[in-house]
């Protein structure tokens, strides 16, 4: 697939991201208010404001593309396409604790092409561009993230961790069960209601995988690039990969990231789960 010019530099869209931040780490401690949607999950005036600041943007520079919000978007016929979730974790926010980050992937073709992670409590900006390696850039610095080259059997480092970020569970699934089975493979299991922490913990080699059961692509789409470009692994719950595109050709609901080196055992795990 030959990938045209980006709608937006890699320099004006890890700008805006950081601003992003900026307003999260300004409402996390000068207040918001909040509400549930009709599955009671909680929405805080933060996320909005976020995600109108986004859109707003984005739009002065490609105001042709695509872009899908969690809180709100602005629907286009365009084969690139933003996703945006300006608060990724919004029941640890709302709970006053610093574990959620603002993430957008900017996608061709329902392929991530260069995708962001900003973690505003550590002043951390996660980034990769496709086919250019994965970084993290920080007040002081900018380098190069890899995922852990830790493999199964190597117990020199104790037990290996795998992110279970909580969402609406695929059909005869139970994330119980998974972590149980996680256990039984010398794995201990971490759940954070924050996909986008979790998965930068993969790609700085902290965590040696990540699985999530949702559908919603703005949760996985920025994570997966870095992932893969810090030289993980990113497929479905099945092994196969993995389309962010409009509805209609998306894959199945469930994303699994990790090192590479335990992307079988996360397989496996998921596949004995739904035989119990």
């Amino acid at each position: 697939m030959t990938v045209p010019d980006f709608p937006l530099s890699r320099g004006r869209f890890l700008g805006i991201a950081r601003a992003a931040g900026l307003i999260i780490e300004k409402r996390f401690t000068s207040g918001f208010t909040t509400t549930f949607k009709e599955d009671q999950s909680p929405v805080t005036t933060a996320d909005g404001e976020v995600n109108r600041f986004v859109i707003s943007e984005v739009q002065r520079d490609a105001p042709g593309i695509d872009i899908l919000g969690e809180e709100e978007s602005v629907r286009a016929e365009s084969p690139w396409q933003l996703q945006i979730d300006p608060i990724d974790g919004t029941l640890p926010f709302t709970w006053g604790l610093p574990a959620s980050t603002f993430m957008a992937a900017l996608l061709f073709e329902g392929k991530p092409q260069m995708s962001v992670v900003c973690n505003p409590y550590a002043d951390a900006l996660y980034y990769a561009v496709r086919g250019e390696g994965a970084f993290v850039r920080t007040r002081t610095n900018t380098h190069c993230i890899r995922v852990s080259e830790c493999m199964p059997g190597d117990g020199s480092k104790g037990k290996p961790a795998v992110g279970l970020a909580t969402a609406p569970h695929v059909p005869g699934l139970d994330m119980f069960d998974v972590g149980k089975l996680l256990g039984k493979s010398g794995l201990r299991s971490v759940m954070i209601a924050s996909m986008g922490y979790l998965d930068m913990l993969v790609a700085r080699g902290v965590f040696v995988g990540t699985i999530f059961t949702g559908d919603t692509p703005w949760d996985t789409s920025a994570g997966h690039l870095i992932i893969e470009e810090a030289g993980g692994k990113a497929t479905d719950l099945e092994g196969n990969p993995i389309n962010y595109g409009f509805k209609k050709d998306r894959t199945k609901p469930g994303r699994m990231f990790s090192n590479g080196q335990y992307h079988e055992v996360l397989l496996d795990s998921i596949a004995r789960s739904r035989e119990w």
